[in-house]
């Protein structure tokens, strides 16, 4: 598990990830679940390919594609997809804004087909499947490792909500392992009447409950233009990860990184139940074998890139604000 990073964007500062950062997570490759992700991957008995001449092409809409979780599939589950069919499936990697999705119809339009395959969101389709929103219930957790365990408890149950509404297949789940959020805001937060008043972005439902809860002001902008206001002072702080913080240059128009809420959250990576049947049985359980070792990998860097991304907005000025005892 130690040694370089699919690109070296995705490891520590020399493109790896590092014994160190692994130990520090071993209850994750020790959970049930990471034994049950090696078992689905096959890697010691991979399933023969017996198709030939077949030409599949499936286009998956991911989230965004400066996320790391769409970079990891574009730079390790396509190409060794594609090794292992010979060629036969071409996985097409595309994204909601190229799509012009919005993301709250991703349900339905992987049903009917429209999409042949999809990231679905939980923040995004919450409004058609409330339960879903247990995904991304900020701020109760005290620990990534203590999140990862209720991840690991409700994870089936999740699926069968999404696959009820989408009649398709679970491919995977896309693991948002730089995905701790912070609160880059112009001043420090290091007490909870500093956040009284403070129009804060917030990118989800329950977010903007706990943004309220704690006395600021949760305000909803598109993540594009969040840079701009930050900047005119339309917002006192917005909330993202570290990586998409430091990706978007946060850093020149605030000063403070406070937090984080930790946050690990998965989201099921579905396919259409009409693609899925016309693609022949090896080649199904070959897609399947192939999309549980992207998981692997995910979690694999996992291990480094919170630390990465963390260190990456320090050295470019940001001021670390870790929350005080009486904010957690």
């Amino acid at each position: 598990m130690v040694g370089p990073a699919p690109t070296s964007e995705q490891g520590d500062s020399d493109g790896n990830v590092p014994l160190e950062s692994l130990e520090r997570h071993l209850w994750l490759y020790e959970s049930d679940y990471y034994r049950s992700l090696l078992e689905k991957a096959k890697l010691t008995d991979p399933t023969s390919l017996t198709s030939s001449g077949e030409t599949i092409v499936i286009q998956y809409a991911c989230l965004n594609r400066v996320l790391l979780s769409c970079k990891l599939l574009e730079s390790f589950f396509v190409p060794n997809l594609s090794e292992r069919t010979q060629g036969q499936i071409e996985f097409q990697v595309t994204s909601f804004p190229e799509l012009g999705v919005a993301g709250p119809d991703t349900l339905d339009l992987v049903a009917d087909g429209t999409l042949d395959s999809a990231i679905i969101y939980g923040a995004y389709v919450a409004g058609q499947i409330p339960a879903i929103d247990i995904q991304n219930l900020l701020g109760i957790y005290s620990s990534t490792e203590q999140e990862f365990r209720a991840n690991q408890a409700i994870i089936e149950d999740v699926e069968d909500l999404v696959l009820g509404e989408t009649g398709g297949v679970v491919l995977n789940h896309s693991w948002f392992t730089s995905s701790d959020q912070y609160l880059y805001c112009k001043e420090p937060l290091n007490r909870v009447d500093d956040f009284a008043g403070k129009r804060t972005r917030s990118h989800s439902a329950t977010l903007s409950d706990w943004i309220n809860g704690m006395g600021a002001d949760a305000q909803f902008i598109a993540f594009s233009q969040v840079y701009t206001a930050l900047e005119s002072g339309i917002l006192d702080c917005s909330v993202t990860t570290a990586w998409a913080g430091h990706g978007e240059s946060w850093y020149e128009v605030t000063s403070h990184i406070n937090g984080p809420l930790p946050s690990f959250p998965f989201h099921n990576n579905v396919i259409n139940g009409d693609v899925w049947h016309s693609i022949p049985a090896d080649l199904q359980q070959i897609l399947l074998e192939e999309a549980a070792k992207s998981e692997l990998e995910a979690l694999r860097l996992a291990s480094i890139q919170n630390e990465v991304s963390l260190l990456d907005n320090i050295a470019a000025g940001m001021t670390h604000v870790e929350f005080s005892p009486g904010i957690r």
